[in-house]
């Protein structure tokens, strides 16, 4: 087969991974010429695809970056997605706090996170600058609320990933409104914990 003169860049997992090598073959039949364990979709497995070190590699659906990587479709559905999702306490989740929140997420897309990640991967733009912008020009900057006055709100991040830093700044700055959440300084984003390997939108096999 194609796959038998590939070598797969993968993470350090994949070998024991039931979504990875383990999945690959059971799913699609496919069996590499090689797999060399390398990142969690990091540097290094873009640098060994580039430098064709690699020839197919595994990399998140949120961080193609590159115009030459051709994402390939996961038609039987072997890799589970990772939704992005705020989770507030019910003390705090006012009508209008719910509303402000979830017109956040309704316009979050893979398709146009992956801008904003590049934007703070590659640019070096700053979470909250690339959070406003976006906020900005969806409209949702700007949204009053009577039931959230006087709430002070902090929002943590469960994990480093880029859209993880970036979405939690854009909840924080949904209270800049005039009447809306809590003043910018009570209203802020913390990230809370480590990054893992598999808390992430989609995780795909590219090449």
């Amino acid at each position: 087969t194609l796959a038998s003169t590939f070598v797969f860049g993968a993470p350090k997992d994949c070998p024991t991974n039931k979504f990875c090598q383990i999945g690959l073959k059971n799913t699609y039949g496919i069996v590499f010429k090689e797999v060399r364990l390398l990142d969690s979709g990091g540097p290094l497995t873009v640098t060994a695809l580039r430098s064709g070190t690699v020839q197919v590699g595994e990399l998140f659906s949120t961080s193609i970056y590159d115009p030459n990587f051709v994402a390939l479709v996961d038609d039987k559905h072997l890799e589970a997605a990772d939704y992005l999702a705020p989770v507030i306490r019910k003390a705090k989740a006012t009508p209008d706090v719910v509303a402000l929140l979830n017109g956040v997420s309704s316009k979050l897309t893979t398709q146009n996170i992956v801008p904003l990640n590049k934007a703070f991967d590659v640019d070096k733009k700053g979470a909250k600058s690339i959070a406003k912008g976006f906020l900005d020009q969806n409209g949702l900057l700007a949204s009053k609320t009577s039931t959230g006055t006087g709430k002070s709100i902090t929002v943590g991040v469960s994990g480093a990933f880029e859209e993880s830093i970036i979405v939690a700044e854009m909840y924080a700055q949904t209270g800049f409104g005039s009447g809306a959440l809590q003043r910018p300084d009570r209203c802020q984003a913390r990230i809370l914990g480590e990054r893992g390997t598999t808390s992430r939108s989609e995780r795909g096999h590219h090449r």
